[in-house]
């Protein structure tokens, strides 16, 4: 449970698609799952995003 803490204090914490529940509790956000492109679909829009906020 040592990373429970982990994602709960770390400034981005993104919970898998089939992560256990509790992850997904402490994260600050979700995505897909890795057959989905989860990972690269996340950056992608995370990236885009704060590319048009600044």
């Amino acid at each position: 449970m040592n990373n429970l803490d982990m994602l709960a204090n770390c400034g981005v914490s993104v919970a898998m698609g089939k992560t256990l529940d509790e992850v997904k509790v402490v994260c600050n956000d979700r995505c897909d799952t890795n057959d989905e492109g989860g990972v690269i679909r996340y950056l992608e829009r995370y990236f885009e995003y704060n590319r048009v906020i600044k």
